[in-house]
This record gives structure tokens, C-alpha cells and sequence, in this order.
């Protein structure tokens, strides 16, 4: 019977030297390879109370720290998305108030003004996010929640002559003055540096404070790099005149 010649051990040489081939081809391939998209979430505080005075004759009253500063470090990337949390709202006419955020880069937003009517609060918490479920009551009792940034009607004087630092001269507005959001204003930023907080009381006859301060949650595209993310711990113009408020 004729011998039958068989490439058996050369055919398995040659297909692992080609799976060889294939797998470092793969493994240098920039279409192969994928980067793992990190996020970070992190939260900052300054506990300390934020003492509002009234307004006077000379003008707005301003809060005891102004600004209240937070200060944010180890985030890498850029905000994606941020919340602020007022801690311990007292007040005896919530109307009167108006809260300027400021970003570490300057950027700066109206968190809340000329909200809440003339209902008393006593202790209250509540976050301001663009994904609140509403805007806050232009006349309507504040309560526990999240909101939306929301200012009613674009009056806020915030002094400018007094403050270290000096709040900035002018900011953007959240609906229904305007249309502005926190990550349209501050998204696309680095989270790193100074936040500030300034508080005014516009009109005369009413005082209160944040007993529990306040935080900040920021969310980044990019990784957490420090693994303690815990708490960190005038001359003014005349006040304008609120048509609904005249009492």
C-alpha cells in the first residue's frame, strides 16, 4: 500500500503561529484597545452658620461670612453635573433672600431669589440641582427637596464694595429671569479651587440664617484623586423695590 505523507504538526505550527500574529496584532490595535471612562462624585462643606442681616436703609443686608467659601481639590476631569445643599434655612420672610453661587474660574449664577413668599421656615434643608423636579415657589411655602435654580425677578443687589472677595458684578439668571443652568454656567470646568457663597436679605423687617451652612457635590468625568473627599473644613446701593412686595 502507498505511504500517505500527512502535515498535520505543520498545519497546527502554521494556525498558532497566526492566532500568535492575530493576538499581538489585536493587543496593539488603537481600535482594539479601549480606556475605561472614570467618574468621580464628591462632596464638600463648610458647616459654619451663615448669619443674615437685615437690610436697611443703606441697603442689603449681607450674611456673616460673605462669601461662605468651600474649598474643592483632588478631582481630575471636568464637571459634569453639580447640587448645592443649604443646611438650616430660619427665616421669617424667605422672599428677601437671594443667593449668588460662584465658581472656583469666576462663573457665577443665581441659586435662588425672591422664592418662598412670606412664609416662615424654621430649620429647613433642601439641594438646588438642574434635575430638581421644580423650580422653587414664587409664593408658596419652601420645603425639603430638590429644586431647580430658580430667580423671579432679576432685582438682586448684591454689594459689591465689601466681601473678601467681592461677589462679581454681574451673573447669569436661572428661570424665570432667565434661562441659565448650574451646568450650562459651570459644566466643562475644573471643580478644583474656591467655591463661594454669597447671602443677601433685600428687603427691611426680616432676619434669619443657615444654621448648618452648606455643601457642594460635584460630579467629574475624570478620577477622584485624593481619598478624603469629606468637609473642608458695605456700602451698597439704594434696595430695589418689589412690586409684589410692599408691606
Amino acid at each position: 500500500m502507498p505511504q500517505r505523507t500527512t502535515f498535520s504538526g505543520l498545519r497546527l505550527t502554521i494556525v498558532m503561529s497566526c492566532c500568535l500574529i492575530l493576538l499581538a496584532a489585536l493587543a496593539f490595535s488603537p481600535v482594539a484597545r479601549t480606556q475605561q471612562q472614570t467618574e468621580a462624585t464628591a462632596t464638600f462643606s463648610n458647616s459654619t452658620a451663615v448669619v443674615i442681616a437685615d437690610a436697611d436703609a443703606g441697603g442689603p443686608g449681607v450674611g456673616s461670612l460673605y462669601p461662605s467659601p468651600i474649598t474643592v481639590s483632588g478631582l481630575s476631569g471636568t464637571i459634569t453635573s453639580l447640587t448645592v445643599t443649604l443646611n438650616g434655612l430660619t427665616h421669617t420672610w424667605p422672599d428677601d433672600l437671594a443667593l449668588l453661587l460662584v465658581g472656583p474660574n469666576g462663573q457665577s449664577l443665581v441659586l435662588q431669589s425672591d422664592v418662598g413668599g412670606s412664609n416662615a421656615v424654621t430649620n429647613l434643608t433642601y439641594t438646588i440641582a438642574d434635575s430638581g423636579s421644580s423650580t422653587m415657589p414664587d409664593n408658596g411655602t419652601l420645603t425639603s427637596g430638590t429644586f431647580r435654580p430658580t430667580s423671579i425677578l432679576n432685582d438682586e443687589n448684591f454689594p459689591i464694595f465689601v466681601g473678601n472677595p467681592a461677589p462679581p458684578t454681574s451673573w447669569s439668571q436661572p428661570t424665570s429671569a432667565g434661562s441659565s443652568t448650574l451646568t450650562g454656567i459651570l459644566g466643562g470646568t475644573s471643580a478644583n479651587g474656591v467655591w463661594k457663597l454669597y447671602v443677601i436679605d433685600q428687603f427691611i423687617r426680616d432676619t434669619g440664617s443657615f444654621t448648618g451652612g452648606w455643601s457642594i457635590t460635584v460630579n467629574t468625568n475624570g478620577a477622584f484623586a485624593n481619598s478624603d473627599a469629606g468637609p473642608r473644613r458695605q456700602t451698597a446701593a439704594t434696595p430695589s423695590i418689589d412690586p409684589v412686595r410692599l408691606r
